[in-house]
């Protein structure tokens, strides 16, 4: 069992998490709905960016791999200080 401090930020060199999803070149498994935003299973997901930033202004998730069906698409918002004010999902 994995031990988890408070407070301690994680360092490459010493955190890891690993998951395993099957052998090379093979289907990946859906991802769940884990926490209620994205409510159906999804296999790719595409992120758009605040102009230049490092910020990301739109999450599109979909079932089907790239070229597949549009499940759900998660919007950002943020402050002029590029904090979150919301997150809408469609």
């Amino acid at each position: 069992m994995a031990k988890i401090t408070i407070g301690r930020k994680l360092n490459q060199s010493v955190d890891s998490v690993t998951a395993k999803q099957g052998d090379a070149g093979t289907t990946a498994w859906p991802v769940g709905d884990a926490n209620k935003l994205v409510p159906k299973q999804y296999d790719h997901l595409e992120l758009t960016y605040v102009g230049s930033t490092d910020y990301v202004q739109t999450a599109s998730y979909y079932v089907g791999g790239a070229g597949g069906t549009l499940v759900a698409v998660l919007t950002i918002a943020y402050d002029g200080s590029y904090r979150i004010t919301s997150v809408t999902r469609t």
